[in-house]
């Protein structure tokens, strides 16, 4: 699982490989029915803990060894069903607050989905700097309600777990709860700010009236700037003609024209018109937590822009840190009891192997094949060796099973001569439960073409040539940074970022993606992987829909002046309405497309196979750089024999395991 780690979260998605430490081997999650030798291998006899799953006809299919699979503590507790288990099962611990402050904690992470992004941990697009303040000055506004009861909740779990004197007090350092009061007083000094101003304008008002009685009602107006209303008041001079008029200037320094009106009927008069026209002016003075939260919004709105995200923010993660203190606590002390237990055995037995895998590891197969993504996935800006392997997986014979087959064709223009095969798959090689990235769609495209494979790559990498071939691409390409290989990157990968117009009826999808290019010398393949992130030299525009998107281009050595290409897409295009229908169409088009594209680029850039490329190489996306940076890294790798590798000493691994089982 790749992991992103944000600040305040403490590597919270981290947890996971920290606290599986202690088992036989390391693992990661395998795709979901991945038919393979590692897992065609299985006992004539079904064990203990087997289930035989049937097919439309009744006929087995697959055999379920729930022996295979160790529980996972994140993804445990990101699925309400198992996460309830494990509950239940800390009731005989005799530890309240940490089962109290859980419920509660899910509570909280359910109100903030609505102004807050789990994934990419920032404050929503709805929520931005450009609505905050419109939305805050709402009555009825989500966002405003949303943070009033995110401030309440927050308000009563701290009174509740943190505070010295709270009745569940939690058994957590004194830094982690110094830390978070510390960030409760950063988020509620806007209430502070305001109050200053208040004060400071009722000052300023008595010192102009020279009048003490009008200071309390002065505290009860409402935060918008006051200003007194334009009237003509008549007074005792008005039979002779005289009046008083005041603009809407500041009562502080507008100009009177008066006879011998009274100056505190005059601040009366305004303190009244004020409170008609606002109803939240009781709740400013009021103490109770309710009123003290919708008191707090209220100063929220009229906080500069970059003030109010700044605020948000915080509070939506205040207690990230304390909820990671309390899974590390649980996972080392309970946790490993808790999963290889009976009743985790027959509660994942009951559930069936689908549920399971979205919680557990396959151990049979290993940390390096067992390869499964979650959204976070697509927001870590980070290329790793586990996604070349799970590129070179979708490419072998042991996953050819899995591909269902949209059509194939032969290619005949003058003198060239390509196929191609288009082809889905249903595995979905996702973790936990997440809607954000259930739409996940996987597709492969294989390309003969009659070109070696040293010219075949460049065209990935040419401005002009991915124009031609790719014609869903809009062609404003950027690339921002690269960055060099170092002890957390272990490949050179190029941050750049390009449209897509998918049709006339959608609007244009945009990915900003981390990319990289390497070659493996034991089978003379350039391989070019891509993978949506988020990084700070890129900000997403407004009008585009940015996608969840790792797409791979391989060019394999297949023969002399011969090379067959593979296009790996496995995304969601966030479409409103995601048919099957669509997706299959989506493919075939790009399937004939690239086929075409990339015959035609290398017809006319080597004339037709005769000479070397003959243009010096647009590289737009930097992936030159990239390839030649990974290759001084790595002069004699090869990926595809590391994976075989893996593969082999997994096989080993359930032959020794079936011979035990059988003796036993």
């Amino acid at each position: 699982m790749i992991s992103f780690t944000p600040t305040g979260i403490l590597g919270l998605k981290d947890l996971g490989a920290r606290i599986e430490k202690d088992a036989k081997s390391p693992g990661f999650l395998s795709p979901r029915g991945m038919a393979s030798p590692a897992t065609d291998v299985s006992p004539k006899t079904p064990r203990r803990g087997t289930i035989l799953q049937q097919n439309e006809n009744g006929e087995p299919i697959r055999m379920f060894e729930v022996d295979d699979y160790e529980l996972q503590f994140v993804e445990m507790m990101e699925v309400p069903e198992s996460r309830d288990l494990f509950l239940t099962h800390l009731q005989s611990f005799s530890i309240p607050e940490v089962i109290s402050f859980l419920k509660d904690m899910w509570k909280y992470k359910e109100k903030r989905k609505n102004i807050y992004n789990g994934t990419t941990m920032k404050i929503e697009h709805s929520t931005s700097v450009e609505n905050l303040q419109s939305s805050f000055a709402s009555t009825f506004s989500l966002q405003r309600k949303t943070v009033t009861e995110l401030h309440k909740l927050a308000q009563d779990m701290i009174g509740l777990y943190i505070e010295n004197d709270a009745r569940l007090q939690l058994n957590i350092s004194s830094e982690v709860s110094s830390l978070l009061l510390k960030r409760w007083g950063a988020i509620n000094h806007i209430k502070n700010t305001v109050e200053v101003k208040q004060s400071s304008f009722a000052k300023s008002a008595k010192s102009f009236f020279n009048s003490e009685s009008n200071e309390s009602d002065m505290f009860s107006i409402d935060l918008d700037t006051i200003k007194l209303p334009s009237t003509t008041t008549t007074t005792m001079a008005s039979s002779v003609g005289t009046s008083y008029t005041s603009s809407n200037n500041n009562p502080l320094t507008n100009t009177i024209v008066a006879g011998s009106l009274d100056m505190d009927t005059i601040l009366d008069e305004t303190v009244t018109d004020k409170m008609e026209r606002s109803s939240s002016v009781h709740s400013m003075s009021t103490p109770n937590l309710d009123e003290d939260s919708g008191f707090f919004v209220k100063c929220l709105a009229h906080a500069l822009p970059n003030q109010i995200q700044e605020t948000v923010l915080k509070l939506c993660q205040l207690f990230d840190s304390v909820e990671f203190y309390v899974y590390n606590d649980l996972a080392l002390e309970h946790f490993p009891k808790f999963k290889k237990s009976k009743e985790v055995k027959n509660f994942l037995l009951q559930k069936g192997e689908e549920f399971t895998k979205k919680i557990s590891i396959n151990m049979k197969l290993g940390y390096e094949l067992d390869i499964r993504y979650k959204a976070k996935d697509f927001v870590n800006p980070l290329i790793t060796d586990k996604d070349i392997y799970f590129t070179i997986m979708l490419c072998t014979d042991a996953y050819k099973s899995e591909w269902q087959l949209l059509g194939e064709k032969v290619i005949e223009e003058k003198y060239l001569k390509t196929s191609y095969q288009a082809y889905i798959s249903n595995q979905k090689f996702l973790l936990g439960e997440e809607n954000s990235n259930s739409n996940m769609k996987l597709a492969k495209i294989d390309i003969q073409l009659p070109f070696p494979v040293d010219e075949a790559y460049k065209v990935a990498l040419d401005r002009k040539a991915k124009l031609k071939c790719d014609p869903i691409t809009l062609g404003d390409f950027d690339t921002y940074k690269v960055d060099d290989l170092d002890v957390k990157r272990p490949l050179s990968i190029a941050f750049s970022s390009e449209s897509y117009n998918i049709g006339k009826l959608y609007k244009t999808r945009e990915a900003t993606f981390v990319q990289t290019l390497v070659f493996d010398r034991k089978t003379n393949c350039y391989i070019n992987i891509a993978k949506t992130a988020e990084f700070e030299e890129k900000k997403k525009s407004k009008d585009k829909i940015p996608v969840d998107l790792l797409y791979a281009y391989m060019f394999k050595h297949s023969g002399p002046n011969k090379c067959t290409l593979t296009y790996i897409y496995f995304g969601d295009l966030k479409l409103s309405l995601d048919t099957d229908m669509f997706f299959k169409r989506f493919i075939k088009d790009r399937a004939k497309a690239l086929s075409k594209g990339f015959s035609k680029i290398l017809a006319e850039r080597t004339s037709y196979g005769n000479h070397s490329w003959n243009e010096s190489v647009d590289d737009v996306f930097c992936l030159q750089e990239c390839l030649e940076k990974n290759m001084k890294a790595y002069p004699q790798r090869s990926w595809f024999d590391e994976y075989n590798a893996y593969l082999e000493r997994s096989k080993t691994m359930e032959r020794a395991n079936s011979k035990q089982n059988l003796n036993n």
